[in-house]
């Protein structure tokens, strides 16, 4: 029976390799004479996999070959991965550097030094790419379907396959997934990003949408070929969803579903306020509670869900104030202080505690993430005569 022919297989071949490069001239196999007698769907993964070849070869031959750090060859075919996969074309990881050192062999009469890196199989298994540890609330982690957790480290730089077809790359400042040329349809595996507070973080889906994820915050998602595009939120995100008419974008949290076709909106399951609210920025969304409750929210308006019942109250909104968390501000408006310092606590991670006759003190302003504690806390004192004091891991306010 004869295997199905993949980009992946053919951009692992050694032989078409070396015949693309030598400007089809120099190779074992008459790649011309196979591509013609193919049939329609074989000269199409021909065509893309000569395409993609092109496109790498671009990356160092100008005029000649520069010599360049296996972290610009990295880089570089990153970009160029997820670009294909957002044109929907193929997105399985090749070997790039030995592609390179053929053009290099081919292109130039001596040999470039730092070029020829050779082809290694990476493993597909998160603990060889990440650290696996516990549960740890103070650290940014990625929970397995098999109810593993693994770090991500300051100085992380990971890029792999998994065994159900997934591409991931992973840094300290983002996730991205995309789907490999041979993903698995039959494998429905989940993923769990966990922020501790006091930090933010990105995840890119496989769709284009692009997740903003505030501290104190989960965001579980599948990498499915179902007809509905699902994620799971507690905490706060900024979404900017893909547009796709045929998969229906929901966000699923405890008190209510968001779904959209593709745009911006902030959602905030925070237990403090006493609601859970969805802001939207563009586009349109429609909003839905357990009970079956359902509106329709416009741009700069906020939909709130109070967590003591299922009633969905709209009104307009500042849009700056709600999602200026993405930019590393905090803006407040006639805020009480109760609100503020729950904000202020997920934000610098770290307890408040005060007194009863000073929760309702309402305070308007804006905080950048670049100011410390310290300085934030001496504005409180000095704006409305409060007194603070810091223990180990608490914050103590009280008037005079």
């Amino acid at each position: 029976m004869q295997t199905k022919l993949t980009i992946d297989k053919l951009l692992q071949n050694d032989d078409f390799i070396q015949w693309n490069v030598s400007g089809k001239d120099s190779s074992f196999q008459d790649w011309n004479k196979i591509i013609d007698e193919a049939n329609s769907t074989d000269k199409k993964v021909y065509e893309a996999s000569i395409k993609i070849l092109d496109r790498l070869l671009s990356i160092d031959v100008e005029g000649h070959i520069e010599v360049k750090t296996e972290e610009f060859i990295d880089s570089s075919y990153i970009k160029l991965l997820e670009k294909f996969a957002s044109e929907k074309k193929v997105t399985k990881v090749i070997s790039i550097n030995r592609i390179l050192s053929y053009a290099a062999a081919i292109l130039l009469p001596i040999a470039i030094v730092g070029l020829a890196y050779t082809y290694q199989e990476t493993s597909d298994l998160f603990e060889d790419h990440l650290l696996a540890e516990q549960y740890n609330p103070n650290k940014i982690q990625i929970r397995t379907s098999d109810g593993k957790y693994y770090t991500i480290e300051e100085n992380q730089q990971s890029n792999w396959i998994t065994s159900n077809g997934l591409f991931i790359s992973v840094t300290r400042d983002e996730l991205k997934v995309l789907k490999a040329d041979d993903f698995d349809t039959n494998i429905d595996d989940s993923y769990t990003v966990i922020i501790p507070r006091g930090q933010q973080y990105q995840v890119a889906l496989e769709d284009g949408t692009k997740v903003e994820l505030n501290s104190a915050t989960q965001l579980t998602f599948n990498i499915t070929d179902a007809e509905t595009r699902k994620v799971k939120l507690d905490g706060e995100a900024f979404f900017d969803v893909a547009k796709d008419k045929t998969r229906p974008f929901i966000v699923h949290t405890k008190r209510m579903d968001i779904q959209v076709l593709g745009t911006e909106f902030n959602v905030s399951t925070y237990a403090s306020p006493n609601y859970y609210s969805t802001t939207l920025v563009e586009g349109s969304i429609r909003v839905t509670t357990a009970n079956g409750n359902n509106r329709l929210i416009e741009p700069s308006e906020q939909a709130r869900i109070s967590l003591d019942g299922y009633n969905i109250n709209v009104s307009k909104v500042d849009v700056q104030k709600v999602v200026s968390w993405t930019a590393g501000r905090m803006i407040f408006r006639n805020e009480p202080l109760e609100v503020l310092t729950a904000r202020l606590s997920r934000w610098f991670n770290i307890e408040f505690k005060i007194d009863e006759n000073i929760k309702n003190i309402k305070f308007n302003g804006t905080i950048t993430k670049e100011k410390n504690l310290l300085h934030i806390l001496q504005m409180l004192k000095y704006t409305e005569g409060l007194n603070y004091e810091i223990g180990k891991d608490t914050i103590k306010l009280h008037k005079n």
